[in-house]
């Protein structure tokens, strides 16, 4: 009887991996595209900091049996770059792919300069005993990279120690690319794998499928793409999202509905096509000779809009740190809330903008302020760039604890 039953379980079970094979794994009903971006330890040169990228995007994988057997996604690209960061101007730029069979463990990359030719040292290939490292050569002179010989390598890789010299850690790497878009990697885009349609990609963001970087992505396209009207009925449809959600699921799902809602919204009002001559659009798309003349006809600096809008959160959120400060100097409130009970310093966050994000806290905002999902704009934070950049001022500078929640 016992062998009976577990005959009827094991067909059961291969049943259902069939079944799961065929019509695919619950709540996968889009063609989202996985981004993985990693950085390795950099390397400081003045101000200029070297650091190797891996960079994949693929299909999610599909879940067999839960937390026993899955199937993983095709892999749509899987390369390694290096890149030149200046901290003069903040700019990145990818030199060049590393053709190489193998993706190495970047993590644990080290540096090595010896005169114009940097060195970079990294674990590669298993030859059945242990790890065996790789070692690639670049000219800082003319961003070439330079063919070694093996008997070379050897050389070189003698000359290897542990040193912290001018070595930065992947966290301190972080610090600085982390809070660029992707965009500017100059990297292949997620979107360019995925087959949604308009509809279906808006369709993704009420339901808040898809990681960051994707995210990200398919906001710039929608937000290139869409009229105002179409941006604020997306707004609309993650608020209604929220409203028709149970109470336990409104709890998870209200701190994205804060920043997707708002940045819809901003889009709709202020963005592409909205050349209204209003100091609101002026902030939000930068035209801050237009911002600075609108803004010497300013009385107060209490504006809000039907999302209780104000002008320092529309500075604060796209990072245009100009126009934050003259805001500030006219007593704008640093603290005021939305209709989500978001502040200045959370609508920042929302937008990765780590300039008008330290700006606020250096001239205290107060950090512990909730929203009404009870998030404080530290919980919103959602890379480690700007949680870097976030601590670094906090620690060093006298941050109010708490206060009233104006």
């Amino acid at each position: 009887m016992h062998t009976t039953r577990r005959n009827a379980l094991y067909i059961v079970s291969i049943a259902l991996c069939m079944l799961t094979l065929f019509c695919g794994c619950g709540g996968m009903k889009y063609a989202i595209v996985n981004t993985k971006l990693t950085v390795s330890p950099g390397y400081k040169l003045n101000n200029t900091m070297y650091f190797l990228c891996e960079y994949v995007l693929s299909k999610p994988g599909k879940e067999i049996i839960p937390m026993y057997m899955s199937i993983p996604g095709n892999v749509y690209v899987h390369h390694l770059y290096l890149y030149k960061y200046s901290m003069t101007d903040e700019s990145l730029v990818k030199i060049s792919a590393l053709e190489l069979p193998e993706i190495p463990d970047i993590a644990s990359t080290q540096w090595l300069q010896v005169g114009t030719v940097l060195y970079a040292m990294f674990p590669y290939t298993w030859n059945g005993k242990q790890q065996e490292n790789e070692i690639v050569a670049f000219s800082m002179g003319d961003s070439t990279f330079q063919k070694i010989s093996d008997s070379e390598k050897e050389t070189i890789r003698n000359k290897f120690h542990i040193s912290k010299d001018n070595v930065l850690s992947t966290t301190q790497v972080l610090y600085y690319v982390d809070v660029i878009s992707l965009s500017q990697w100059d990297l292949p885009s997620p979107l360019t794998y995925c087959s949604l349609s308009k509809n279906k990609l808006i369709q993704t963001f009420i339901e808040g499928l898809g990681d960051s970087y994707f995210k990200e992505e398919a906001f710039n396209k929608l937000t290139a793409e869409c009229s105002s009207k179409e941006l604020m009925n997306i707004a609309i449809a993650i608020e209604k999202k929220y409203t028709e959600l149970e109470r336990y699921k409104q709890m998870e799902y209200a701190p994205y509905r804060d920043r997707w809602q708002t940045r819809f919204w901003l889009a709709a009002q202020y963005g592409k096509g909205n050349n209204n001559g209003n100091l609101p659009t002026a902030i939000y798309t930068k035209n801050n000779s237009e911002a600075k003349k609108l803004m010497n006809q300013l009385s107060d600096c209490t504006f809000r809009d039907a999302n209780g809008t104000t002008l320092l959160m529309i500075a604060a959120y796209t990072d245009n740190v100009e126009i934050a400060s003259l805001l500030l100097a006219k007593k704008c409130n640093i603290n005021a809330r939305d209709n989500h009970g978001c502040t200045p310093l959370m609508y920042a966050v929302f937008g990765n903008a780590a300039h008008t994000m330290e700006l606020l806290l250096k001239n205290n905002a107060d950090v512990m302020m909730e929203s009404s999902s009870k998030y404080i704009a530290w919980m919103y934070i959602n890379n480690a760039g700007l949680r870097q950049r976030y601590l670094s001022v906090v620690s060093t500078h006298s941050i109010p604890k708490g206060g009233k929640n104006e």
